[in-house]
């Protein structure tokens, strides 16, 4: 991860450590290449996933999980210089839509 993504997921990693969130276990993924443009310099693809954390036991210190749907649309750009590798640089949660 690069760039906006990676910024993304460290600040919700720092906000759950300041609620006392622990989660366990993984989430279950299911990605989808919905385009790639190699005209575009770097290559840049869009990934479509339904990432499903129904599998993680979560808890926190006030004894409240976290709620809300555990099943969410994620929308990825990955991009790709000519001589690197593929970056997720963009990740958003469409938390308005379930999968």
């Amino acid at each position: 991860m690069a760039h906006t993504a990676l910024a993304d997921i460290k600040s919700t990693v720092f906000w759950y450590q300041q609620q006392g969130v622990v989660m366990k276990g993984e989430p279950r993924h299911t990605p989808d290449a919905a385009g790639i443009d190699i005209t575009a310099d770097p290559l840049t693809a869009t990934i479509n996933d339904c990432v499903d954390s129904t599998g993680y036991d979560s808890s926190s210190r006030t004894g409240s999980p976290p709620s809300g749907p555990r099943q969410h649309v994620v929308t990825s750009t990955a991009k790709r210089s000519v001589s690197g590798p593929w970056q997720i640089s963009a990740s958003v949660i469409e938390r308005d839509h379930t999968c």
